[in-house]
């Protein structure tokens, strides 16, 4: 489904004329919505893409609602700049983790991580990485300037979904990164997790 179809499915959904442009009648009829509980802005089972829904699945079900809903309100700031938020990882399994790490460190590549194994809160299940397209292209990868303000922008709703950004992290700020806020420590949450009472 391209980027166009999506945002005339939201024009017509917060009643505004279907152009497939999102502009700022479009976007202040949609944050309007959004605010507004009375009202159904996303049809029910279409307005998360396969590979968020994908990676979505991937998370504790305690994690699932709380990016269910970042998702939906990230992916209409985006779409104002006409791109598009994707949540691309979720869950990570330890040896997944273990090949990041290494990455930059034994194996080629650049550092892209300071989380050895078990040490990630994506090992935990409550963590995912999001991404920035524009008609199925890679901005983070193609154009990183764009990408950047849009991952700051699509922020904002972090915080009241209950989520850390990692942008926020005085070392090693990792902009597309967010994760559930849990009460727990990482190291209790993996002490639960080997004792597989982690849920």
């Amino acid at each position: 489904m391209s980027l166009r179809t999506d945002i005339k499915k939201i024009q017509n959904l917060v009643h505004v004329r279907a152009d497939g442009v999102f502009g700022p009648i479009t976007a202040r009829a949609t944050l309007d919505a959004l605010r507004d509980e009375q009202r159904v802005v996303y049809e029910p089972g279409t307005e998360i893409d396969d590979r968020s829904a994908k990676n979505i699945a991937t998370l504790l079900p305690r994690a699932r609602d709380n990016f269910e809903k970042f998702y939906r309100l990230a992916n209409a700031t985006a779409a104002t700049m006409g791109c598009e938020y994707i949540l691309i990882s979720g869950n990570r399994t330890w040896e997944e983790q273990e090949k990041l790490y290494n990455q930059g460190r034994t194996t080629a590549g650049n550092i892209v991580t300071n989380a050895k194994p078990g040490s990630s809160w994506h090992n935990m299940g409550v963590a995912g990485d999001c991404g920035v397209f524009q008609n199925g292209v890679y901005l983070d990868n193609s154009n990183p300037k764009l990408a950047r303000r849009v991952h700051i922008a699509c922020s904002k709703h972090a915080k009241a979904c209950g989520l850390k950004w990692g942008g926020d992290w005085k070392k090693f700020k990792d902009i597309p990164h967010y994760q559930l806020k849990v009460s727990e420590s990482l190291s209790t949450a993996r002490k639960l997790h080997l004792e597989g009472k982690w849920a």
